[in-house]
């Protein structure tokens, strides 16, 4: 349920939302794992971050399932570069 995620995620702290399993999977991880575009795409807009290496040294999207999920990514990673290239 995509309403109780993004209630959960409005009260968690950035470190809480980018917290690690043992195995160094993030929530990001997991669901770009599954292919759950809306989980991802609520996880990216609550702020978590992208580039989090899990304990193989893979980032969420060297995980990617599928192709829209990997289309998400790279969408919101040129995103974010381009939002720091216009601030310099």
């Amino acid at each position: 349920n995509s309403t109780a995620v993004r209630t959960l995620l409005s009260v968690m702290t950035l470190s809480q939302r980018n917290f690690q399993s043992p195995s160094g999977d993030s929530a990001l991880h997991l669901s770009s794992k599954i292919g759950d575009t809306v989980l991802t795409q609520l996880l990216l807009s609550s702020g978590v971050d992208p580039t989090l290496l899990n304990h193989q040294l893979q980032t969420c999207l060297q995980v990617s399932s599928s192709l829209p999920i990997t289309q998400l990514l790279t969408h919101h990673l040129i995103y974010q570069l381009h939002n720091l290239q216009t601030l310099n």
